[in-house]
Formats: C-alpha cells, structure tokens, sequence
C-alpha cells in the first residue's frame, strides 16, 4: 500500500490497520512521493486530495501520475481542503467508475464536478 504525497493522517491510519493486523498478509505501507515512484506501479495507492501537490508539473500531470501508478485499486480520499483546481480536475472523474463509501462523500464529489470547465479549472 502506497501513501501517495505524505498525508500524515492518512498514512497513520493505514500504518494503524497494518499494526492490528486488519490488511491482508504481506501487505506493507509506505509514503512515497509520486515524483520518486513516477514510471513504477503499486498494487495499491491511496491519495488524499489535501496532500501537497509540488509545484514540478502542472496539478493535471501530477493528479494523472497518482490516478495512474496503481496495478489494482486507486483510493481517492475527498477533502474538503482541498483546493479548487485540484476538486475541478479530481471531479471530471468517471462517476460510473468509483465506489463510494458515503452518500456524503457521493455529494462532495459532485460539487467538485460543477467546477469543471468555470475559472478554477486548469482544463477548461
């Protein structure tokens, strides 16, 4: 499991699972940046939305580099820190494609879609 661009929290609580033995055998947790891991596959990444995104590529090569570096399952956590360019790229997301784990977490995501294509959106 890869913790993608240093969210503490989100890193402690996967390090919490690993420690009571609530991820499956042989599973480890690491924090990686995704410039170090950039051309490298991970079975499975976790990205908080919050987490800094360094200002070496635009914030869509850099969202597409998290999105894209898993063989199996990506985890998108929403947050509600997150910035407007970040929530309008993150919300042109396929809704089809994603599970979401709350009713709440369904209606934050599509807020972030109605900033798609307005002002804050580096895509437009």
């Amino acid at each position: 499991m890869t913790v993608a661009e240093g969210d503490e929290l989100v890193h402690d609580a996967a390090q919490q699972l690993a420690s009571v033995g609530r991820l499956p055998p042989g599973m480890k947790v690491e924090q990686q940046s995704m410039r170090r891991i950039k051309g490298l596959e991970r079975p499975l990444v976790i990205w908080s939305t919050r987490a800094e995104i360094p200002v070496l590529e635009t914030t869509a090569e850099w969202i597409y580099t998290i999105l894209t570096r898993t063989t199996g399952l990506v985890i998108v956590a929403l947050s509600a820190k997150t910035r407007p360019d970040v929530r309008s790229i993150v919300g042109r997301l396929d809704q089809k494609r994603l599970l979401f784990w709350t009713e709440e977490a369904q209606a934050e995501f599509r807020r972030w879609t109605a900033l798609c294509g307005t002002a804050v959106d580096p895509l437009r």
